[in-house]
């Protein structure tokens, strides 16, 4: 008899670990992977100001309401792989975006590690660290 019972409780053990897996890839994962931060692919730039001249948007294409995302800036010469950002200096977003919406935002270039590059000549790119959900 308890040769019957073990066998059943590992299947049942492996359905529920499989089960919250696929439930929090479904809600914590899959989510997070529908969320996009764009840097300066906008023509012209709607930020004019001196100060602030770095277009970024946040776009959700996921069900969830994002309420903030922090991300890391990179930025490249054409055809390089190597991120001239200095530091690892984390930015944050704090807008909410609704599902299927989207914000942008100017923002300062952060510092890079050249210092007589110009950040209009780079090929700029955003790396999301997290994201909180509604």
């Amino acid at each position: 008899m308890t040769l019957l019972k073990r066998p059943v409780l590992i299947i049942i053990g492996l359905v529920v670990v499989g089960g919250g897996g696929f439930g929090y890839y479904w809600t914590q994962m899959r989510p997070a992977s529908q969320v996009e931060v764009r840097v300066g692919r906008t023509k012209p730039n709607p930020c004019t100001d001196l100060y602030t001249p770095l277009f970024i948007a946040v776009i959700n294409h996921s069900r969830r309401t994002v309420t903030k995302v922090s991300y890391r800036l990179i930025a490249k010469r054409p055809g390089d792989s190597t991120n001239l950002v200095d530091g690892d200096d984390i930015r944050q977003f704090d807008g909410v975006t609704a599902p299927g919406g989207g914000l942008g935002y100017c923002q300062t270039v952060p510092n890079l590690t050249e210092r007589f590059l110009s950040w209009q000549t780079l090929e700029w790119s955003a790396e999301i660290v997290s994201i909180s959900f509604e």
